[in-house]
């Protein structure tokens, strides 16, 4: 997961003594943002989006679902309603409200929601973001969805102009990243 080429491990211990059970395997918090090479992830398994509509009053026309997404992005909060809703199940510790808080505008934002799964370039001034709903993996007794994502390197002739002309590159994840939804 980082650049240094580290192996994370999970380790049991027993009698003082460390037993690696399974290699390559990540545990990341509850709401995290993290970096995979060139690409910023923010993750969340806390249904906001769902919290939200049932509290929007604007019947404004275009995307809902993108509009919920895009509160999270424009506040920097993955809780940007505060405080949450009555209807809204949760899984926060108030004592650490500065956890919610985005430290970078992501690349890709995972929210998985009980609303209809989606995977779409933001808009109006989140074209930089791709906001993903895999939806939930199960549904009561029955399989649900997740996402699978795809993202394809950045063209080499672009990333060599830019180095002869001596010029930043955008990443462009959205428009280089394909999201399959797929049904248990």
């Amino acid at each position: 997961m980082s650049a240094s080429g580290c192996t994370y491990y999970l380790i049991r211990v027993c009698s003082g003594k460390q037993v690696i059970l399974y290699t390559n395997i990540f545990i990341l918090l509850n709401i995290i943002v993290y970096r995979v090479n060139e690409t910023v992830f923010g993750v969340t398994s806390n249904d906001v989006l769902f919290s939200m509509q049932a509290e929007e009053i604007s019947n404004v026309d275009g995307e809902r679902l993108i509009r919920l997404a895009s509160h999270l992005v424009y506040q920097q909060s993955f809780l940007p309603q505060f405080p949450p809703p009555s209807n809204m199940v949760s899984q926060m510790d108030f004592r650490n409200m500065k956890g919610w808080q985005m430290p970078s505008t992501p690349d890709i934002l995972i929210t998985p929601s009980r609303l209809k799964p989606f995977a779409m370039e933001g808009s109006e001034g989140l074209s930089e973001t791709l906001v993903i709903n895999p939806g939930y993996l199960s549904k009561g007794t029955t399989g649900g969805t997740f996402a699978q994502i795809n993202i394809h390197p950045i063209d080499r002739g672009v990333i060599q102009t830019a180095v002869i002309e001596n010029k930043s590159v955008s990443n462009q994840v959205p428009s280089r990243t394909s999201v399959n939804i797929l049904k248990i």
